[in-house]
């Protein structure tokens, strides 16, 4: 796993900031998994999860209610072409750049072929996602980028790494990334967004290489 700050140039993340809290609509996601454990970030690599509406999933038992977030559904008409959205495209097209493949196999030591997923989501108090691992549909490094401005500690929503020899714990600072390789057969999760969160809004990007 390795921690990079100030992944964006600063005019550049806070446009894409900007662009997330107001020129895009979002879309209820909920999971269930009876097994499932502790709490995470990502769609996980768990074949048993069953979506569901939020009735059923607030009605279900608290042990299997394994995620619940907010998901990037469309671009708000008429915004389509605000500085953030237009920032956030040229994200997503360098993050498909041979450039970008290189950067990442000099980081992470593995060279991905592929831009496999970009999944742009946002948390709020109640949401939760629990311990899972992204190994699926031929995953080789997750990313995980975060646009939290205002988050403090007491709001919860770290990232925990599941290592063998201990817990490792990230907090989610704003313009920060988290890259780590999906099939060391190490589970992570998300710790729950607390009380003090309110009206907090988490918002991260989860990227997958294949």
């Amino acid at each position: 796993m390795v921690v990079i700050d100030e992944v964006l140039l600063p005019a550049r993340y806070s446009r894409i900031a900007d662009a997330l809290k107001s020129d895009v609509d979002w879309g209820p996601r909920h999971g269930l998994m009876p097994s499932a454990g502790e709490d995470g970030d990502g769609d996980g690599g768990r074949n048993a999860i069953k979506w569901v509406d939020a009735a059923d999933f607030a009605e279900a038992a608290p042990a299997e209610r394994f995620f619940q977030h907010q998901a990037f559904e469309r671009v708000r008409p008429g915004r389509e072409l605000s500085p953030g959205i237009v920032d956030l495209v040229r994200f997503k097209t360098l993050l498909t750049s041979a450039a970008f493949m290189d950067l990442l196999g000099v980081i992470a030591g593995r060279r991905p072929d592929a831009l496999q997923e970009l999944l742009i989501r946002r948390m709020v108090f109640g949401d939760l996602a629990r311990r899972h691992d992204d190994a699926i549909g031929g995953r080789t490094i997750c990313a995980l980028l975060y646009f939290s401005d205002g988050w403090t500690p007491a709001m919860g929503g770290q990232f925990v790494m599941h290592a063998r020899d201990g817990d490792r714990i990230v907090d989610p600072l704003p313009n920060r990334m988290i890259l780590f390789d999906v099939n060391t057969g190490l589970d992570h999760s998300v710790l729950p967004l607390s009380q003090a969160a309110a009206d907090f809004q988490r918002f991260n990007f989860s990227i997958w290489f294949r």
